[in-house]
């Protein structure tokens, strides 16, 4: 079950985080690529709406649960309060650019001739950045013995669709095409870095660019059509996603072009020859329902498709594995399925 004991040692990063934001309040501005100026309504922020920090979903009710701040104020409470989740022993970072697109490179656990973990992060397309993702996209690679690339892709507003594919697209066909074997490259992505990480793959095909060993999608957002009726019936389920709106998300993203692209939502696009997938989701969280549905709909393409289920509703737990021991056992699935394409 979610209520899973929080692991010993993890006490630090929870005082930490209570630190940061107790009491919710006021925040500055913080410099970052993709930020808007923080700002706060007044009187949005109150002591009834702050998380429960024995949860152990409390950092997504710290990200989502902040009615009435602006879009740079909760870029900044990612990026502050998320970036305090420890890293897995031995990871190793560095910054560079590829293809004029900035990427973070994780090192530490791959061995030579190794796979590349190629790592789209979530945050609603609106939020998010490498940074953001250091701890997940570390124990994935962990679990995978591989290289870890993240992609620092452009965030709406500023940039909307189809900026992110575009950049992650850039990547990848440099790493193609400049010698990496792509039957030696994993794709991964969280929430919307899991629907892009699907586009991206609709993409690669309709470019015929060759196709990844395997993609590992947790907690995909692949159907922004469908947002207001799911997240309508799941609201009780996993308030604290749902307040800040996954629609205006959506609407950020989207701009001026059709949601029901399969670029934008997936779930309505044509799979034929993409490479297995593995999809998590919790049970009774609101984005379970686009990753079961993306799962089926790619079965129907014959792909090897896998949708894995967990129990209660937090959104992508796997983040949670520096804290709880059963969401680094979700990592260590996801790691087993590379290594079992990857014919290891």
């Amino acid at each position: 079950m979610i209520n899973s004991v929080i692991k010993p040692g993890a006490a630090r990063g929870v005082a930490a985080a209570r630190r940061l934001i107790s009491p919710l309040g006021p925040v500055g501005g913080v410099s970052l690529r993709n930020s808007l100026r923080p700002s706060v309504h007044a009187g949005s922020a109150t002591a009834r709406n702050a998380p429960d920090f024995s949860e152990p979903d409390f950092l997504f009710k710290l990200l989502f649960n902040t009615r009435g701040y602006a879009l740079g104020s909760h870029r900044f409470f990612m990026d502050s309060a998320v970036a305090l989740l420890p890293t897995p022993k031995g990871a190793r970072y560095r910054y560079s650019r590829l293809a004029g697109v900035p990427v973070m490179w994780i090192g530490g656990y791959e061995k030579k001739g190794g796979p590349l973990l190629f790592y789209l992060h979530g945050g609603g397309y609106v939020m998010g950045s490498p940074r953001t993702h250091r701890s997940l996209s570390a124990y994935l690679c962990r679990a995978s013995k591989a290289k870890g690339l993240v992609v620092d892709y452009r965030l709406a507003p500023e940039h909307p669709f189809p900026a992110a594919l575009e950049d992650v697209l850039d990547v990848y066909r440099f790493l193609v095409k400049n010698g990496m074997d792509s039957k030696n490259i994993l794709v991964a992505g969280d929430s919307a870095g899991g629907g892009l990480t699907a586009a991206l793959l609709l993409a690669i095909a309709r470019e015929n660019l060759p196709m990844p060993c395997a993609a590992h999608l947790m907690s995909p957002w692949a159907d922004l059509t469908a947002s207001r009726r799911y997240y309508r019936f799941m609201r009780h389920r996993a308030k604290h996603v749902v307040d800040w709106g996954a629609d205006a998300m959506a609407a950020m993203y989207v701009g001026e072009s059709d949601p029901a692209d399969p670029l934008i939502s997936p779930v309505y696009g044509d799979f034929t020859g993409v490479c297995p997938m593995l999809i998590t989701a919790g049970r009774s969280e609101p984005l379970r329902h686009d990753g079961r549905i993306l799962a089926e709909h790619a079965r129907s393409f014959g792909v090897d498709a896998r949708f894995l289920p967990y129990d209660g509703p937090v959104h992508v737990f796997q983040a949670l594995a520096p804290l709880v021991g059963s969401a680094e056992a979700l990592i260590e699935r996801a790691g087993a399925f590379f290594i079992e394409q990857l014919g290891q």
